[in-house]
């Protein structure tokens, strides 16, 4: 099995690029998101669902069980997709993660990064009207997105410019979803498909 994992900044299409190549396999597809998992923690948790709340229950749980505790989980749901051809992981925030995912399936594990302009990104938000993520100001983007890109809280806490540096591939997602679905094509017959 091919797994795929995305890093990259808030709002740049990690979820249209998964979603692209999901409808290309099919059936033959296996999609994980690390976020939900993180959301599921948190509703254990009784808390709201917003931006702030997920980013500390992420970081509470790499604290107290290792930095690439959400890759785990994720590898554990991939094992066990034995009819699938290829494994979509989004979400990838720590380079424990990529670490795990790296140990757990080798060459056949590929790190994808997806970036925008801050601009296009922060309009995409106002568009879609995700949990209330459409109420923050450009500065509120800004400075909620410079805590995830640099890891403040320590080795256990959301590095996006960590993760991005270790990605095998780079897609600048700031034209339309066709423009993006040809980047995509293009990646996975000349890349990830090559000789498999």
């Amino acid at each position: 099995m091919i797994v795929l994992g995305f890093t990259g900044t808030f709002a740049a299409g990690k979820d249209t690029a998964i979603s692209i190549i999901a409808e290309k396999y099919g059936s033959k597809a296996f999609e994980i998101s690390t976020a939900n998992l993180v959301r599921e923690e948190a509703a254990k948790r009784g808390l709201s669902l917003g931006r702030e709340n997920l980013q500390s229950v992420s970081n509470d749980m790499r604290l107290k069980h290792g930095a690439g505790i959400f890759a785990k989980m994720s590898v554990e749901q991939i094992n066990a997709q034995h009819d699938k051809t290829i494994a979509l992981v989004s979400g990838i925030r720590t380079t424990g993660e990529i670490n795990e995912l790296r140990k757990a399936f080798n060459k056949n594990f590929f790190l994808i990064a997806i970036n925008a302009p801050i601009e296009t990104r922060y309009l995409r938000i106002k568009q879609r009207a995700r949990a209330g993520e459409n109420l923050l100001s450009f500065e509120q983007f800004k400075q909620s997105e410079e805590r995830e890109m640099q890891g403040a809280a320590g080795p256990h806490s959301q590095n996006i410019a960590a993760t991005m540096k270790m990605a095998d591939y780079t897609i600048d997602n700031n034209g339309t979803e066709a423009e993006l679905n040809k980047k995509i094509e293009v990646l996975l017959k000349n890349h990830i498909n090559k000789g498999n």
